[in-house]
């Protein structure tokens, strides 16, 4: 198994993704790109939202190619600054 890249500075593309979320799911504090490209948004507590068709997905999309291109899949994003 690959092991999980983690990286304790947030991408700027990572960071907008993030905080698109949590725009409308405010306790949403990490992301974890899998290896087959997917992502999930969730909190620190297990929290995972629900999206709804106001989310983006363009920019979640960004962020996740950007990951894996310059970090490698997978990989995980935490935001310990949430407001």
């Amino acid at each position: 198994m690959k092991p999980i890249q983690t990286s304790q500075v947030i991408p700027k593309l990572v960071q907008q993704a993030l905080n698109h979320v949590r725009y409308f799911h405010p306790d949403i504090d990490m992301v974890v790109y899998t290896a087959d490209t997917r992502w999930h948004f969730m909190s620190e507590g297990g929290l995972h939202p629900t999206f709804d068709p106001d989310i983006d997905v363009s920019i979640l999309e960004k962020a996740q190619n950007f990951v894996g291109n310059n970090f490698g899949l997978p990989a995980v994003f935490q935001d310990r600054t949430n407001p």
